[in-house]
């Protein structure tokens, strides 16, 4: 399985080197389903998008108009910028924005 975030990532460690084992044997419940929640939500991977970045994308995508208000495209381009590792900026132009907003819309079908 691949890992989404940090917290996958702690958690295959774990386990490949004995420590879940033995934390579940000695201590029992210590909290790592929750602790891995939020590592993978603050620290998550490139190319997943994040619980609340999905939220947000609900709310642009979820509208039935064509094109993005200056806020909207804003939000697309961080989240988008965050993602691939660039630094771009939505243009005033709704074309030049394109393949930008095709990409992130194909990345949210995905998971949702």
């Amino acid at each position: 399985m691949k890992s989404k975030g940090l917290g996958d990532s702690i958690e295959k460690v774990t386990r490949a080197t004995g420590i879940e084992w033995f934390v579940k044997q000695f201590v029992g419940d210590c909290g790592c389903e929750d602790r891995k929640a939020w590592l993978n939500a603050k620290f998550p991977y490139k190319g997943d998008l994040t619980p609340e970045e999905i939220a947000e994308l609900d709310v642009i995508f979820d509208r039935k108009k064509s094109e993005l208000n200056p806020k909207e495209a804003a939000t697309v381009f961080r989240i988008y910028n965050r993602i691939w590792g660039k630094r771009h900026r939505p243009k005033r132009c709704q074309s030049c924005n394109k393949e930008v907003i095709r990409q992130i819309i194909a990345l949210y079908a995905k998971s949702k």
